[in-house]
Order: C-alpha cells, then sequence, then structure tokens
C-alpha cells in the first residue's frame, strides 16, 4: 500500500466512480487523484481521508472513466466487530479447503489496516473468461447475519487505460451484483454459500432478470466480443492457499 500525504478531500463511499461529483470528490473501489493522473489499486471502505496518493509508476496516458459507471451507497465499517469478522473469515477458509473450491478470500486492507467486515474474493472464469480472475468486494452488513451483504465487482481497466464495469446480464452500472439471495434475504444463510452463489451467476447469467438492459439488447455475438475483449485485460486466475 502507497504511503498516503495530506492533499484535497477525497471521500470513498462506493465501489464504482460517479462522473458527476463536486471536484475532488469521487466515489469508488480504487484509489486515485484527478483523472489526469495515475490510478492505482487498493480497497474501499466508508470514511473521509486527507490524502494526495503518491505515483508509483509514470503512465504513457491519464486513465479514463467510463461515464456509464454509477453511485450506490455501501456499508459502514464497524470496526468493533473486526475479532467477530475475523473468526468468520478463517471459518469460511476452512470450508473452502475442505470443499476444494478454486476461491481466494482475504480481508481487505486500508492503510495496512485488515477490514475483516469486507472481502475480497477471486474466482476462476469460465467461457468468455476462461481462465481469468475475477474479483469483487463482499461487503457484510455491521448487522450481519440480520442484513443482507452486498458484492461489487471490480473494475476493468481496458488496453486504452479506460475502467469500465464488466459487461454481465446481472451485473448493475455500478458493478454490483443482482442477486436474488441478498433480495429475499434469511439470516440463517451461509457465508460459503453466499460465494458459491456469486460465482455461480456470474457463470450461468439469469437472462429473465437482466441488471444490464443495454448490453441484453444486443445479439449473443455481440456479448461475446465485449466480455472476450474485457477477459483480455484481466490476469490471470492464481489459487491462493
Amino acid at each position: 500500500m502507497q504511503q498516503i500525504q495530506k492533499g484535497p478531500k477525497i471521500k470513498i463511499l462506493s465501489s464504482s466512480i460517479a462522473s458527476q461529483q463536486p471536484a475532488n470528490t469521487y466515489t469508488t473501489n480504487i484509489s486515485f487523484t484527478p483523472l489526469s493522473t495515475q490510478i492505482t489499486q487498493t480497497t474501499p471502505y466508508q470514511q473521509t481521508y486527507n490524502y494526495t496518493p503518491t505515483l508509483v509508476q509514470p503512465q504513457t496516458s491519464p486513465t479514463k472513466v467510463s461515464s456509464k459507471i454509477k453511485i450506490k451507497q455501501q456499508y459502514t465499517v464497524d470496526h468493533s466487530k473486526s475479532q467477530t469478522f475475523e473468526s468468520l473469515i478463517g471459518e469460511v477458509k476452512s470450508e473452502i479447503e475442505q470443499a476444494e473450491c478454486q476461491y481466494n478470500i482475504s480481508p481487505v486492507t486500508q492503510n495496512d489496516v485488515a477490514i475483516y467486515q469486507f472481502w475480497s474474493f477471486e474466482f476462476a472464469g469460465k467461457g468468455n473468461f476462461e481462465g481469468k480472475c475475477i474479483s469483487g468486494v463482499l461487503q457484510f452488513h455491521q448487522n450481519h447475519p440480520i442484513e443482507p451483504p452486498k458484492f461489487f465487482f471490480d473494475l476493468v481497466k481496458t488496453k486504452d487505460n479506460t475502467l469500465e464495469v464488466i459487461q454481465h446480464l446481472n451485473i448493475y452500472g455500478d458493478n454490483s451484483l443482482c442477486i436474488p439471495l441478498f433480495t429475499y434475504w434469511t439470516k440463517t444463510t451461509k457465508e460459503f454459500e453466499i460465494l458459491q452463489t456469486i460465482e455461480n451467476i456470474f457463470h450461468n447469467p439469469n437472462i429473465g432478470d437482466s441488471a444490464n438492459p443495454t448490453f441484453a439488447a444486443k445479439s449473443q455475438e455481440e456479448r461475446d466480443q465485449i466480455q472476450k475483449r474485457q477477459a483480455m485485460c484481466l490476469r490471470n486466475f492464481v489459487l491462493e492457499r
């Protein structure tokens, strides 16, 4: 994680970027400077910081942000429950190993501090995303398991340095997943089941309940071309144990 220095005030609210925000105010799951400079990957949670990120590597062209990316409020981190969520992620890791699932999970980190309420989740893509790392952040409500969690996919950085929402029938414009499990939530739902459901919906989209009407209106050939183009910009999945 890069060193954080004082600078313009930036409020991190969501895992997406809004094009209509006040000056120097951004909403995203990445840390960034104004769009004329470099964007580097990090992880989100809701707090306000005064900082100017230190650039690690120069870029030949500025990173651009798709105007189609929307805003969605995310959950507040309750640090008093860190031990509870830390124990929970340990239990789920054991379940993943026992089931021999190809999943990577870890707590999101901010300023080298683990945020156990938010989990980074990775799995291997199939089909148009064969072998690629499909990743995102699973955010648990501070009152988990009473309230449902949320899941936001990571943005895709294309070859022309544009950040895009991954194109999928069941992914909204704020890069969150349309998942019935969360809509009809029950507090007895297991966390391992959540991960399995996320992977299953990604690989088997619900055509009848599209969260992306523009993408759904395209032909199957066009959708395949778009996803294959984005897949070329993703790293390969590597299982971590």
